[in-house]
Order: C-alpha cells, then structure tokens, then sequence
C-alpha cells in the first residue's frame, strides 16, 4: 500500500486545524468591520473563546453537510489540561464515496488564551504525531491583525515512520454576518478567512496542499459554515483542485440538541 491514499489525503483535508468542534459558552458583541462607521473593537482586545473554543461536553456533537453526505464530529474526552483543558474529538465522514472515514484529532484550550493543536489520527493507520501541542489562534487579541500559524509533526503509518508534516497558516477577521443553516439562524456570525499549507513528505511521496477557506462562528455554538477550495500537488504534479461547502445540519452542545 502506498504510505498516503487518495482518501487519506482527502481527510487531512477535512479535519484541518480551522474546521473547530463545539465551541464553550460566552459572551462577546462584535460590530462588523465592514460597516461604514469604525468598529467598536478598533483598540480594544476580543476574547474570540465563545467562537472558537473547542471545548464540550463528551457526547456533544455537530453535524454538517459534506458534499453528498455528511461529516458528524464528536467530542470524546475533554480532561484538565495546564490552565485549561484537552479535548479528543472523532469526525465522521458518510455518503461521500471517496472521502468516507474516520479521523482522531486533540485540541487543547486556555480559556481568554490560547488555543493549541495536538496529534491526529486516521483510520487507515495514516497519524500525524505532535511532540507536544502547537500554539493555534490567539484567543484574546486585536481582531484586525491577521493570526499567523504553525505546527510540525512526525508522519506514521501504523508503527512505521515514513516522514514529516509542516503546517502553516494566516487567519484573519473580515466581519460578521447573519448567517442560516438547516440547524438554524445565526445573527452577527463572525466571519474569518484563511489561507493555509500543509506539506506531506513520505518518501517517495512529496505532498503540498494549498486551500483557502472562508469560516463562520457563531457566539456560544462555534463553526456553523464553512467555505473550502483546496489545490494539491504529488511530486510536484498539480491534481485536480477540489471544493466543497458545509453547512451545519444539527448537534448537540452542553447535552441540548438542536435545532
């Protein structure tokens, strides 16, 4: 078997860092910046926890739309971590032919902080390993400067390593939108978009992924659509770029299902 499938490839794509699980409770009021007058965060720090925290309650889950099936995520673990918490998420792809399957993922949370990323895995055997977690997003912070981001890990397959992983990204607050999915409205969604790397190298594979996606929050619920368009190249031969949109269909967050 080769050390990276296509449909392993696909997945990596899917439970990228900025596809967040649900999100803890909070409180922030955003004004758009792209309203005519100055945004009232112009100078002030926002705490971006109750729309991109990753912390829930085990049990809790989301379901969003992907393509012709859908992607459910679970929250599996969440235990004390430093001064916040680490949480074990499952994502769940179905009814989407090549990209069905099952990825693993650790995310990590300081509360008005910080939010890191750990290890992941993937049930073919494909697992990303992290020595120790990676600074992700800033949580309380000047929302018109873009965020930049990094994380290098080791590549296995089962037992067997067979490279290295490099990710990087540029995260940056656009706005706020109203937004509506089948699992509900959203009024005042805060709206980012991103510009990411991920670099695979699996001898004799060298893999790039480059994609950009436009992501909406919503206060006390977290990721509720998302934007994707990924281009790939294997050995330095482009593939056929991909894209896809996800709404979010239902969940449950603090044990309340919805909608």
């Amino acid at each position: 078997m080769a050390p990276l499938t296509p449909r392993a490839l696909l997945l990596l794509l899917v439970t990228s860092w900025l596809l967040a699980a649900p999100a803890r409770a909070g409180t922030v009021v955003l004004i758009s910046p792209d309203a005519g007058s100055e945004p009232s965060w112009v100078g002030k720090k926002l705490d971006l926890s109750p729309y991109l925290g990753n912390l829930g309650t085990p049990g809790d889950f989301k379901v969003f739309s992907f393509k012709d099936g859908e992607r459910r995520v679970t929250v599996l673990d969440v235990t004390p971590w430093k001064k916040g918490w680490r949480e074990v998420v499952e994502s769940t792809i179905t009814g989407a032919d090549e990209a069905n399957g099952t990825a693993f993922f650790e995310d990590f949370m300081i509360p008005g902080r910080q939010l890191l990323s750990g290890s992941e895995l993937y049930d073919d055997g494909l697992r990303l390993y992290a020595k120790k977690p990676a600074k992700g997003l800033k949580l309380l912070v000047d929302p018109r400067k873009p965020q930049r981001l990094k994380q290098k890990t080791l590549l296995f397959l089962g037992d067997a390593k067979i490279g290295t992983a490099r990710r990087q990204a540029v995260w940056t607050i656009v706005g706020v939108d109203d937004v509506s999915t089948p699992s509900g409205s959203y009024p005042n969604a805060l709206r980012a978009v991103s510009v990411s790397g991920l670099h695979l190298r699996a001898p004799p594979e060298d893999v790039v992924y480059t994609w950009n996606v436009v992501s909406w929050y919503a206060k006390n619920v977290g990721l509720v659509r998302t934007e994707v368009d990924v281009e790939v190249t294997v050995n330095g031969i482009p593939q056929l770029p991909d894209s896809w949109d996800e709404e979010l269909l239902s969940g449950r967050i603090g044990g309340l299902d919805f909608p």
